[in-house]
């Protein structure tokens, strides 16, 4: 289950709650990816005359979700990895 991370959209203790719950409801997901969210593709968005639907110009450092992931990890019993 890859979960893309992004500040003053889904970065909230119900968002993560989330997806505990969902990693706990289906077997089938092994393990859960923290994407950190980062700028990279708003200079694509203005080459191609589009506006980001989130202002944020700033990359959100991984260290910042990596005490994050480990209680998720013990909540889910499965691997939960900041990539």
């Amino acid at each position: 289950l890859r979960c893309p991370i992004v500040p003053n959209c889904n970065y909230t203790d119900e968002y993560f709650n989330n997806i505990v719950a969902l990693a706990l409801k289906y077997d089938n997901i092994k393990e859960v990816n923290l994407l950190p969210y980062h700028p990279l593709g708003n200079s694509k968005l203005k080459q191609l005359g589009r506006e980001a639907k989130y202002k944020n110009e700033s990359f959100l450092p991984p260290e910042e979700l990596t005490e994050r992931a480990l209680e998720m990890q013990l909540l889910a019993k499965k691997t939960v990895r900041v990539v």
